[in-house]
């Protein structure tokens, strides 16, 4: 059973693409910017995706939910960022400051 890691699990294909994970049996772990969208998982779910909101922009926060997603699951295998902006690349080449820059935020 892999691990798998989508924002906007509300938006654009993001109710597809966790319906389609949970059919295979993966795990999914959704991580949000939009506050209804954790109680409107876990109604769609019935608490089968672990789901958490972020404030936007807030990179410290980011890394918290991360984190507790790697404590909760173990491991993810696979982070599908279903948002508006890209950043193309390894994610371990990324800084802050390119994920912050990509928001046009300081």
């Amino acid at each position: 059973m892999a691990s798998r890691l989508p924002t906007g699990p509300s938006q654009a294909f993001g109710p597809d693409l966790i319906r389609q994970l949970l059919a295979r049996g993966d795990r999914v772990a959704a991580i949000t910017d939009q506050s209804g969208d954790v109680a409107a998982v876990n109604r769609e779910y019935g608490g089968a995706v672990w789901a958490r909101a972020v404030t936007q922009n807030d990179i410290g926060q980011l890394r918290d939910i991360v984190s507790a997603a790697f404590t909760d699951l173990a491991r993810i295998e696979v982070v599908v960022s279903n948002a508006m902006y890209g950043l193309v690349g390894a994610a371990e080449e990324f800084t802050d400051a390119d994920v912050v820059a990509l928001t046009g935020q300081l």
